[in-house]
């Protein structure tokens, strides 16, 4: 799979103090669904008919640029690492927002998350364009 391709590649620039989080997915043909590999990265939103709700994917891998400490450990890196791919079934107009961990991480004032599926952002949003717009700015 490509994430191995691509813990070859951190492997080569990454220190043993640096790694890079990511979700990897593949879309079918038709576009009825898709697969996703959380690589320690928040998940995405789904946002179909019924609102917005946060996309659980099952077992993460750990992030990209950490397979070397699973072979220290003796963890095989198929076993280890990687996780396990989900697959979301998809309905005509839905759409799935991919974020940072900036916006998951991202607390008031008085120290709470910010709730990006309940946001004015996501709800009212027509089109993924707008909720960047709408996004609160600090």
């Amino acid at each position: 799979m490509i994430t191995a391709r691509i813990e070859v590649t951190l492997a080569r620039e990454l220190t043993d103090e640096q790694f890079v989080t990511a979700i990897v997915g593949q879309v079918s043909a038709d576009g009825s669904k898709v697969e996703l590999l959380n690589r320690g990265h928040p998940p995405p939103l789904l946002m179909d008919g019924e609102g917005a709700r946060l996309l659980e994917v099952a077992e993460g891998g750990l992030p990209l640029g950490l397979a070397q400490f699973a072979a220290r450990l003796g963890r095989p890196a198929a076993a280890g690492p990687a996780g396990r791919a989900s697959v979301i079934e998809l309905g005509p107009g839905d759409r799935i927002l991919f974020y940072t961990d900036g916006v998951s991480e991202a607390r008031s004032r008085s120290g709470e998350f910010f709730p990006l599926a309940q946001s004015r952002a996501v709800r009212e949003a027509g089109d993924p364009d707008q909720i960047l717009d709408a996004l609160p700015k600090r």
